[in-house]
């Protein structure tokens, strides 16, 4: 065989990779292989620390990581020590690799993004134990998995912390309210949030202070105090809305009576566990006790939405409108007893709306959808006393008997007491009339339901303008027999009394804000009032409003009424 020559061997070396002397007939030696070069993986970036308990040991501290940045490539876990400060900025990834087992715990992939508290039993970097007094920083390791050539990352120490005794989580703001008039603490009602952390709370106290003690109470003050001066709360639910006993003293130990100017704070009462310390709300809101109108609930939940009258022995009858204002489709009315008992009045109506008793007691109904007027007889007799309306609401009486039906689509129509149109009244603010009340004086006033015009129709037939409801949308209307209307403002959650002979307007209840809470009347939350009437005696503004507090639909309802006490 023909000898390999050197520009074979060279050729092959070059393709192996080899090192060829050239001009030897010899190959040299292969260099040593070159030494793997070993990376870290990656290390955490930042970590924040809290002290959010007061155990006294390691699980006090909360601290918060996410994974290693970019990426956890190579990562398999992460070790995290806590260290005295002061040691902290020293440490290298090997001191941290040979930690000791109690001095370090052990996260894993993903880190901590929600928080997480050492064990008890945790010891610091030093293996001493983890105190109250001492500032410390946390150092997070991240520990590399089987792979080849990686090695751990130490991230930068966290901000210092110092743990100490931890106050109770602070209640939100209180908010309170003169809800009565029996003039002792049951007046008082105390609205307030539970705040973020209330594990740390073992009991919320309730303290009532003159108005001028309140910026000086402190929460440790709480101790000195007779027991009849604070109303304890046990912990559960997201927000507190009670009222006070009626032996419930303010700070100083006084009874709680009218003519006094309060305001109130919540104390927050440590567990024990993860707080020792009580904490004290923000000063509530001033508020003194007097003779206030109160609104109340009579019946929680009833299905009726249309107009409220009230027949001479102070039963109260509601109609069912319907579901929503689209959709006229109530069929009936209820019958509810100044105490609250309800029970069926009519049925197998048609979008049953306003309604009005006449001087005998016969009960009369609008049907909005089927535009008829329905008598019920104090005899038992149902009759069509009007038929072929345009969408009837409201209905009235004037003195002589003439029943008043305003039309949504039309003018308002007066009919004889044989049932005859013996006269009309229109105006050009008329958009949808709803309300309507005539008073001693046979001036008839009207409310518009789309635009909340408040027409004043004298017997002569001309119009003006009384006022404007607030919201631009108007429920119904009642006469008090003494100068005033008061107006079911449905759109504004409120309802108002008005001056017939000046027009002025005066809140009666209502925030404005839609919702549903009691108590007195200009705090109390309504949610779309619509229909009104008063008591035989005055004393009971009754209405009805929509039990959801969101939303255009307005069932089911609630059965309410204003105490009229004042008449500011």
């Amino acid at each position: 065989m023909k000898p390999r020559s050197k520009n074979f061997f060279f050729l092959m070396a070059s393709q192996l990779g080899l090192v060829v002397a050239c001009g030897s007939d010899t190959m040299d030696p292969p260099p040593p292989p070159s030494p793997v070069e070993e990376t870290a993986v990656n290390a955490i970036a930042s970590i924040t620390v809290s002290d959010d308990s007061d155990r006294g040991n390691a699980s006090d501290v909360t601290i918060t990581f996410g994974h290693a940045a970019p990426d956890e490539t190579g990562v398999k876990e992460y070790w995290v020590a806590i260290l005295p400060a002061v040691e902290a900025a020293g440490v290298l990834p090997s001191d941290a690799n040979s930690l000791p087992g109690d001095r370090f715990f052990v996260v894993g992939r993903g880190g901590a993004p929600d928080g997480v508290n050492p064990p008890e039993g945790l010891r610091d970097g030093l293996g001493d134990a983890i105190v109250d007094g001492v500032e410390y920083r946390v150092l997070v390791l991240s520990v590399p998995d089987s792979t080849a050539g990686t090695l751990s990352a130490l991230s930068a120490p966290s901000p210092s912390i110092t743990l100490g005794p931890a106050e109770a989580a602070v209640a939100g703001t209180p908010l309170i309210d003169d809800a009565d008039n029996l003039q002792n603490g049951r007046d008082v009602t105390v609205s307030f949030d539970v705040p973020v952390g209330a594990i740390t709370v073992g009991e919320y106290r309730i303290v009532l202070l003159k108005e001028a003690a309140a910026p000086l109470f402190a929460a440790e003050d709480l101790g000195s105090l007779a027991p009849s001066s604070s109303l304890g709360l046990a912990v559960g639910p997201a927000s507190f809305s009670v009222t006070l006993d009626a032996t419930t003293t303010d700070s100083d130990g006084d009874p709680i009576a009218e003519g006094i100017a309060y305001k109130a704070v919540v104390v927050s009462v440590p567990d024990g566990v993860f707080a020792s310390l009580p904490s004290v709300s923000s000063v509530s809101n001033t508020v003194t006790l007097g003779a206030n109108n109160i609104v109340r609930t009579l019946v929680a939940s009833i299905g009726a939405s249309g107009g409220v009258a009230v027949d001479s022995a102070g039963d109260i009858f509601v109609s069912d409108y319907g579901t929503a204002a689209p959709s006229p489709n109530g069929t009936q009315v209820f019958r509810v007893t100044p105490t609250g008992t309800v029970s069926e009045f009519a049925n197998g109506l048609s979008g049953a709306s306003g309604n009005e008793i006449d001087a005998a007691g016969n009960f009369y109904q609008s049907n909005i959808a089927s535009g008829v007027v329905t008598r019920f007889g104090v005899d038992g007799s149902r009759t069509d006393v009007a038929t072929g309306l345009t969408s009837p609401t409201g209905l009235g009486f004037d003195s002589s008997g003439n029943l008043l039906i305003n039309q949504c689509g039309g003018a308002t129509l007066r009919l004889d007491p044989a049932g005859q149109t013996i006269g009309t009244i229109s105006s050009p603010a008329f958009n949808c009339p709803n309300g309507i009340a005539v008073d001693e004086s046979d001036n008839v006033y009207i409310c518009s339901f789309n635009n909340g015009s408040l027409i004043k129709a004298a017997p002569d037939g001309t119009t003006s303008t009384l006022a404007s409801i607030p919201g631009g949308v108007c429920g119904h209307l009642v006469y008090d027999g003494n100068g005033s209307l008061y107006v079911a403002a449905y759109s504004a959650q409120q309802i108002y009394r008005i001056s017939v002979g000046t027009g002025i307007t005066t809140l009666i209840a209502g925030t404005g804000t839609r919702g549903q809470r009691d108590g007195s009347a200009v705090n109390a939350e309504l949610s779309l009032p619509n229909g009104l009437a008063l008591s035989p005696d005055g004393t009971r503004l009754y209405f009805n409003d929509s039990v959801s507090t969101t939303g255009t639909t307005v069932k089911p309802n609630s059965l309410k009424y204003v105490e009229l006490v004042s008449k500011n």
